[in-house]
């Protein structure tokens, strides 16, 4: 049995070839890649059958466009064509992974195996031609990150990362459910790594490195959507909920009301691109949820 799952939901092609191509210069000893084609128009299969003699890898083209409208169940399903393998990768069909990324990831897990369920990497953020762009908002991971820490830097809004930053510890990702899910996968991968790191916290694998592409044609990129922007906002407000009702409201982390009306407000005031009608009944909802007003 391979000890570490690499699952490639994908649907887009563009980039897909170079993303093959950095997995397939890696030590693949221990690792096994399946791609769950989300019922592409384009030609996946053509693309992933130039790396079968160099990939360890199973293809499966699924019927139904299910990521079109449930992005994280799309992630889900992919997640189940994985074998047993002690650890899932979720990756992507545009990012890339930096040249002995897998080997670091093997030996870090080696030597720390048992300590936490989730393990991360930093990464950079390049454009459509692999170069390099710099965003503010960007801060590495120390080696280690308690649960609370990392919900520290969700609610300063300083979590830049995406899911290609994390792995899971499989019998923890089956415990607890599988990816948590919100409308357009909006938040939907912090809430994922919030709720496998806890309580263990997560380590980060300094040696390794990704690269996250900012494309223009992910739901990240999409800003001038009114539709995009307005499932966001209420994405983020069932994100606020789910910690409420999974953290607040049992003290398992150190978090209140207040922090949560702030992360509100900070979202109210960034979320620009929305008219300010909705931005004013999403932070209303957020309010009364909260509890902060009786009706």
């Amino acid at each position: 049995m391979k000890k570490i799952a690499i699952i490639i939901p994908a649907y887009k092609h563009i980039y897909l070839e170079e993303t093959l191509e950095s997995i397939a210069i890696q030590d693949l000893s221990d690792c096994h890649i399946y791609i769950g084609d989300d019922a592409s128009p384009y030609p996946i299969a053509s693309i992933v059958k130039k790396f079968e003699q160099r990939i360890p890898l199973s293809y499966t083209k699924f019927e139904d466009n299910l990521g079109g409208h449930d992005l994280v169940a799309q992630w889900n399903r992919c997640v189940a064509l994985s074998q047993g393998e002690e650890w899932i990768w979720l990756f992507s069909d545009d990012d890339l992974m930096c040249p002995d990324c897998i080997r670091h990831v093997k030996d870090y897990i080696s030597k720390y195996n048992g300590s936490v369920n989730v393990y991360h990497i930093n990464g950079t953020v390049i454009d459509n031609n692999q170069n390099e762009i710099r965003l503010k908002t960007i801060e590495d991971f120390p080696e280690y990150l308690s649960s609370q820490e990392y919900l520290n830097r969700i609610l300063r809004g300083r979590d830049n990362t995406w899911g290609i930053n994390f792995i899971v510890r499989s019998e923890r990702f089956i415990a607890t459910g599988g990816f948590v899910n919100f409308d357009l996968a909006w938040n939907a991968d912090r809430a994922s790594w919030l709720l496998f790191s806890f309580p263990k916290g997560i380590r980060t694998i300094n040696a390794a490195n990704l690269k996250w592409r900012y494309s223009g044609i992910n739901i990240t990129a999409q800003k001038a959507d009114k539709d995009i922007y307005r499932r966001k906002l209420f994405a983020r407000m069932e994100f606020q909920k789910w910690l409420y009702s999974n953290y607040l409201s049992n003290n398992a982390l150190n978090i209140s009301r207040f922090t949560m009306l702030i992360y509100a407000l900070r979202n109210f005031k960034g979320d620009k691109h929305a008219s300010l009608l909705l931005r004013l009944s999403v932070f209303w909802k957020t309010l009364l949820y909260l509890g902060f007003f009786k009706l």
